[in-house]
């Protein structure tokens, strides 16, 4: 046997960049490019560069210096897509810069430096572990279920008689073939009662992950409690739940960047007036055949927007906007 010697070569290919699974999967940053959550993970796999160069601040915390060029040439894009990742990533807390002070030189003069970079850390939950862990093992059953149904379909197909002659060997010699038929209802009922089992065992997660979810006053949703209620009481599982903050938080987006403006649905009114309006959505969805619950939503939650943005009429009073939900 041949021994096979490791090269740069080989050692280089085996490097990656690791994307952070929580940028795909928390609602918090479903909104973000993914650019930028390219982005991210390339800064971030450059921490240990940093700490080679002492960039390590009086506090002890890491940071960059990179000038917009070097971004450019780090990540392979131009100098509008940089200040557009630069951006986002404050947008999401993700990004500080400190600007350094410029240095007076013997000769009078003045040398600049780039300002220092700090990447934030992404917020990851308890919840979104257990989501993700529960998201690869229910995977991994479901495999494990589909593998062993396709041996036994394929192996009775091939050979019908052997499934005859396995029921007859695992039957006491002393029992008759009438009794081995009448084991097989029983056999399917048993299976029958465990796949129940295991649906009913699911309702109840999703029911406590539901409850977890309305009561969590800690995750900085857009939305207060009583709209939370009401989007647990039309959700099935938290992946429902999640979709439709989802579907508001892109609404919101939306119009933002049509009107180029910043919608405040934090405030008590605009939460009220959210929260009728998500009412009246679920009673025209559940009253009325949609062709698609989500689009239907979210084109009236972009109306509903429209109608809170800073729209003003000639007598600067804000143009109403209250009849969009179909009934």
């Amino acid at each position: 046997m041949t021994f096979k010697y490791i090269s740069a070569k080989e050692t280089y290919k085996s490097l990656y960049y690791q994307l952070p699974k929580v940028l795909f999967t928390s609602v918090q940053y479903i909104n973000m490019s993914n650019d930028t959550k390219i982005a991210y993970a390339m800064l971030q796999d450059r921490c240990e560069y940093s700490i080679n160069n002492n960039w390590i601040d009086s506090n002890g915390y890491v940071y960059f210096i990179f000038t917009t060029s070097d971004l450019m040439e780090l990540l392979h894009c131009g100098n509008k897509k940089i200040a557009k990742i630069k951006k986002e990533l404050r947008e999401f807390n993700l990004l500080k810069e400190k600007r350094i002070p410029p240095k007076k030189l013997s000769d009078g003069s003045f040398k600049t430096f780039p300002p220092q970079l700090y990447l934030g850390q992404l917020e990851v939950t308890a919840l979104d572990v257990y989501i993700d862990t529960k998201a690869v093992t229910t995977s991994t059953f479901s495999e494990n279920v589909k593998t062993t149904l396709s041996e036994e379909v394929s192996h009775s197909n091939n050979n019908p008689e052997n499934v005859k002659t396995t029921l007859l060997e695992q039957t006491p010699r002393n029992m008759d073939f009438s009794e081995s038929v009448k084991t097989t209802p029983n056999l399917n009922k048993s299976l029958d009662t465990s796949l129940d089992t295991l649906l009913d065992t699911e309702k109840v997660r999703q029911a406590e992950l539901l409850n977890i979810w309305e009561n969590d006053t800690q995750d900085n949703l857009c939305v207060n409690q009583e709209i939370k209620k009401t989007i647990r009481v039309f959700s099935n599982t938290l992946d429902d739940a999640y979709n439709t903050i989802g579907i508001i938080l892109r609404a919101k987006k939306k119009v933002e960047k049509e009107l180029g403006c910043s919608l405040a649905i934090e405030l008590d009114m605009n939460q009220d007036d959210l929260h009728d309006t998500l009412r009246r959505i679920y009673k025209a969805i559940y009253t009325s055949k949609k062709d698609n619950n989500d689009n239907y939503m979210f084109r009236i939650l972009t109306y509903w927007f429209n109608s809170i943005a800073p729209q003003k009429n000639n007598t600067g009073k804000q143009v109403p906007m209250n009849n969009w939900v179909e009934n």
